[in-house]
């Protein structure tokens, strides 16, 4: 839950950026997608924090605000092609690596596995890269933040449909309140250019 407060935040730092005006419809509907989120990540029950889990709070918070400090700053580097980003990416997954080695016990994939791994880099999640890449440098970043509340909802729907979650009304409830929220942050960025 910590870690999805990135959206909110992409929103509140894009009020920051120059020429960008957060509209009280946008902010209400940016509130609705957090409050979605809540929903599916506590199931409506109360949320307990422990403090053995500290560290783990912090590094969730930390992810939050790099991601969306990242998202918004990435603003000003808008020259830079997109597919730059795939340097990055190997940048990271090098990182990602030196850290398995060093702190985790190594199990090989099959060759099947490394197939899976490389097909998901290749397509969906380095497709998502290139498209957030582009939206951020190039689209409406606060819109973008407001529409990105969907994430834990495609999250739960994809527990329950590999059976690792049980259906619940309330994710009912969590998507009637993502799609307000959509439908009120788009309605707010038309109005916004209506008026102008």
């Amino acid at each position: 839950l910590l870690n999805y407060l990135w959206p909110l935040l992409i929103v509140v730092f894009a009020g920051f950026l120059p020429g960008v005006r957060i509209g009280a419809l946008q902010w209400l509907g940016t509130l609705m997608g957090l409050a979605a989120a809540v929903l599916l990540v506590t199931g409506g029950r109360r949320l307990q924090v422990d403090p053995a889990y500290l560290a783990g709070y912090l590094a969730a918070i930390t992810a939050a605000v790099l991601w969306a400090a990242y998202s918004v700053l990435n603003r000003r580097h808008a020259q830079v092609p997109s597919a730059a980003i795939a340097v990055a990416c190997v940048a990271v997954a090098l990182l990602g690596a030196i850290a398995h080695l060093g702190f985790e016990r190594s199990v090989a994939p099959s060759p099947m596995q490394w197939a899976a791994l490389l097909a998901m880099g290749i397509g969906p999640t380095g497709a998502a890269f290139l498209l957030w890449d582009t939206g951020t440098k190039r689209g409406d970043i606060a819109l973008l933040g407001s529409l990105s509340y969907p994430a834990p909802l495609l999250s739960t729907v994809l527990l329950v449909l590999s059976g690792r979650a049980e259906p619940h009304p309330l994710q009912a409830v969590a998507l009637a309140l993502l799609l307000g929220g959509a439908w009120l942050s788009t309605r707010s960025r038309t109005a916004a250019r209506g008026a102008l």
